[in-house]
């Protein structure tokens, strides 16, 4: 059974509705969810927006591999209104969900780099992470999720406890 960290995010519509069924879908295709972190409020980082983002992380034991999960979330995504990622950089969007860790595996491909290339240049990843796995190690530094949180850069204002997940 593989264990995947995935970070969700959401700063249009019903933000908390899009997370809940993000939560589901990911429960149905994906596998089940074993940890949950809180829902923080942060504000948009690389793009302006009125809009403040809901995020938050989980674990979910699968048998899926990452290529797999890469193909179910993006779907998952589209069919709750995410326009097609681009390279041209961040927007608003209904739903956001990306892979963070997939075991302690290390990926770079085309298609997908695990663990994520910028989760830990990011304090709302970096929380909510702390939430349910604040001793895992980055299989890249091998510093802790709590470490990585102690010292990281990210200037933004602090993320907002808003509700458990």
């Amino acid at each position: 059974m593989n264990s995947v960290i995935f970070s969700l995010g959401s700063n249009q519509g019903n933000k908390s509705n899009y997370l809940e069924k993000a939560l589901e879908e990911i429960d149905l295709r994906i596998g089940e969810i074993s940890k949950k972190s809180f829902v923080y409020e942060t504000e948009p980082i690389g793009f302006e927006s009125n809009d403040s983002f809901l995020n938050a992380c989980i674990e979910v034991k699968t048998i899926l591999n990452p290529n797999e999960i890469l193909a179910i979330t993006q779907q998952i995504e589209i069919e709750n209104g995410r326009s097609v990622k681009t390279l041209s950089g961040y927007t608003s969007r209904t739903l956001d969900i990306d892979i963070i860790f997939f075991n302690s595996l290390v990926l770079e491909s085309e298609t997908i780099q695990i663990p994520h290339p910028r989760y830990s240049e990011r304090l709302f990843v970096l929380i909510p992470l702390c939430d349910i796995a604040p001793e895992l190690k980055d299989p890249t530094n091998a510093l802790t999720i709590k470490q990585l949180k102690d010292v990281c850069s990210d200037t933004s204002e602090m993320p907002k406890k808003i509700k458990p997940l």
